[in-house]
């Protein structure tokens, strides 16, 4: 094994997998700092064998540009960007001081990730409930009401993939699994395009990402309600055509 002790930790950023944004590491950079003596691609298909790893679910592949663009009869490179489980169990079965300490980095970046949600979410929490308020009879009259009987305060602090879903009048939810999930990447690229970050905070039991209620309901106007009928209809053998 080669020494690693100088090579930094893989960085962490947000990348699509599956039909959700997730925290990833890249794996290539995951194979250097834990000083694998195999090459990489020997390292990562075996990996993925070995532990049952499922692409799409715990990584996606990524054709990436080549290096030095190409110098040297280099072509396109196959990269491989992990879930951050998925990256924590890589450095933990080298079984190796290395190997823990890059998991325990792994693991800090996430709590505080998951802290930093929290506070940006209070701290947004006036200005939403102004907004929820002032649309609170056009927008989700039945989840407010819901909210306000439970003395649950999820409506201030954003709205969920689910919550939109409500916004856009689809309140049955049979037959409709995996639409969250569907609609979540939708919002989150239209929240990019505005410029608006959309935070992970916890909704329950689970982790999920919420969004800027008046941001959101600017996609629904402009054709995302649309979209989401579509979708149903299509889910539910009504429609003839394919979103892409």
């Amino acid at each position: 094994m080669s020494d690693s002790t100088n090579t930094p930790f893989p960085a962490v950023r947000e990348g699509l997998i599956g039909a959700g944004l997730v925290q990833t590491a890249d794996a290539r950079d995951l194979h250097a700092c834990l000083g694998v003596g195999r090459d990489f691609t020997t390292w990562i298909k075996k990996r993925i064998a070995q532990y049952g790893f499922v692409e799409n679910v715990d990584y996606v592949i990524v054709e990436a540009a080549p290096p030095n663009g190409g110098a040297g009869n280099r072509g396109a490179r196959t990269e491989y960007h992990l879930t951050l489980d998925t990256a924590k169990e890589l450095a933990m079965v080298e079984n190796n001081e290395r190997g823990r300490a890059t998991r325990r980095y792994f693991i800090e970046v996430e709590k505080r990730a998951h802290e930093a949600a929290a506070i940006d979410m209070n701290a947004l929490g006036g200005m939403v409930k102004r907004i929820v308020a002032r649309q609170i009879s056009e927008v989700v009259p039945a989840l407010v009401r819901e909210q306000v009987a439970t003395g649950h305060n999820a409506v201030i602090q954003g709205v969920s993939a689910g919550q939109v879903i409500e916004m856009a009048g689809v309140t049955a939810r049979k037959g409709l699994r995996g639409l969250p999930r569907w609609v979540s990447s939708r919002l989150y690229r239209f929240h990019a395009t505005k410029g608006v970050v959309v935070r992970l905070a916890s909704l329950g039991s689970r982790q999920a990402y919420v969004f800027d209620p008046m941001v959101s309901r600017e996609w629904l106007m402009e054709g995302g309600k649309a979209e989401i009928e579509q979708k149903v209809a299509e889910r539910r053998g009504q429609g003839v055509l394919r979103l892409v």
